[in-house]
């Protein structure tokens, strides 16, 4: 993402027109305008991850997008179990959704709801015809969610930009290589991130709550004699 937005940025810049160097003083004035635009496509480029970053982390401004994460993330939290087979596929619309709304700028209730359904078919349709692709982009949207939650449990200020993304590659890394009866961990992770951003609550809120749904989970799963698979099934087949 901050690839394209520097190539956009960039391309941007680009149009701005430069005096032709006629002289060596004129020259070192153009050198310096680009250098100039570079860094402040640099810096618009932080900042614009930095923004999305926080808005991830903040609670929907409509109350009808709470509802939904709040309803959506009680149900993976604590029966993420029963949907088996559709977890990545939940857990794909959900993020799709909220990292949707967080694109959008304002406080439009409308728009972050129009936005949250249109991510949440897009994350859908990945999770879908990508599997793990959406495994590796829910491992690190997870990762990066656990980076922020252990931050406030120390009390930090922020994160740093390198910690968010050494935060999403362990997470992405450590998803996709996990046994596959651990989505029951998944689904709880991300509903409790749901549940607390929807309420509002600190992220460390999000390991508490987690760690309740993922034990609630297990136990359901060993009170119904519930076997797990080791591959996951087809999507369209499990659909038929």
């Amino acid at each position: 993402m901050m690839l394209i937005i520097s190539f956009f940025s960039l391309s941007s810049a680009q149009d701005v027109p430069l005096p032709t160097p006629s002289t060596p003083a004129a020259a070192g004035e153009v050198a310096s305008d680009a250098v100039d635009l570079t860094v402040q496509a640099a810096e618009d480029t932080v900042s614009f991850v930095q923004n999305l970053l926080a808005r991830l982390t903040q609670p929907p401004q409509s109350d009808l997008a709470r509802i939904l994460l709040l309803v959506g993330g009680g149900l993976l939290l604590v029966v993420g179990w029963r949907i088996y087979d559709f977890v990545i596929l939940v857990a794909g619309a959900v993020i799709g959704g909220i990292v949707a709304a967080a694109l959008v700028p304002g406080d439009n209730g409308i728009i972050e709801i129009a936005a949250f359904l249109v991510g949440a078919l897009i994350g859908a349709g990945l999770a879908v015809f990508f599997y793990y692709g959406a495994v590796l982009l829910i491992g690190a949207y997870v990762g990066v969610m656990l980076v922020t939650a252990f931050s406030f449990a120390l009390g930090a200020d922020g994160v740093s930009d390198i910690v968010v993304l050494l935060g999403a590659l362990i997470g992405a890394i450590v998803m996709l290589s996990l046994s596959f009866e651990f989505l029951v961990v998944l689904s709880a992770l991300v509903g409790a991130q749901l549940v607390v951003q929807a309420m509002g609550l600190n992220p460390i809120w999000v390991l508490l709550v987690a760690i309740v749904g993922a034990i609630i989970q297990f136990a359901l799963v060993r009170a119904f004699r519930y076997e797990f698979r080791r591959r996951p099934r087809s999507l369209f087949r499990r659909a038929v």
